[in-house]
């Protein structure tokens, strides 16, 4: 991956690499099968505390992030995105310099983990992002990341930002 640093504030869609808050380390607890029970017997499964993070942008200020649509999807100021929610409903909306991350295969329940159990911490701000992923090459090519930020940028604009975040979610048995 091809890292830049940030000249502008990132928009929904971009892949960011963050220094998420350190209470992130464990909290999602996803449903161990062999194979992940493999990959952490390894030291594969899991990054290390105090690891930086390559994560989506799913909401900025002013959005309202929702779990979830009929499909399971995330919706983002009521429209479905390209990204899987959770087992349990949460409802957030970012004040200013706060962004709302996912990866594009979360575990089910790994938002409402973070949510129910970090509150605030589970929001990154804007100083937590040290850059945007530019291009991906694997095995050699290097490939353009904007087609996958395409589903992200047809959401309409959020609404009044809060002055600070609004977080609805109920504690998540599973985490």
């Amino acid at each position: 991956l091809w890292v830049k640093g940030l000249e502008e504030d990132p928009e929904r869609g971009d892949v960011v690499l963050v220094a998420p808050d350190s209470r992130w380390d464990g909290v999602a607890q996803d449903s161990a099968g062999s194979f992940t029970e493999l990959m952490r017997w390894l030291r594969l499964g899991a990054a290390p505390p105090g690891s930086q993070v390559i994560t989506r942008i799913i909401g900025g200020p002013g959005d309202e992030v929702r779990c979830c649509s009929p499909s399971g999807q995330l919706l983002v100021n009521g429209k479905p995105v390209p990204t899987p929610g959770g087992n349990e409903a949460f409802r957030v909306v970012l004040s200013n310099g706060l962004y709302f991350v996912a990866t594009d295969s979360m575990s089910p329940g790994s938002s409402s983990c973070y949510l129910s159990s970090l509150r605030r911490a589970a929001l990154i701000s804007t100083d937590q992002i040290k850059g945007r992923v530019v291009r991906a090459g694997w095995p050699w090519a290097r490939r353009p990341l904007d087609p996958a930020r395409a589903p992200y940028t047809g959401v309409p604009t959020g609404g009044p930002v809060p002055a600070a975040p609004i977080i609805e979610s109920a504690k998540d048995p599973y985490c």
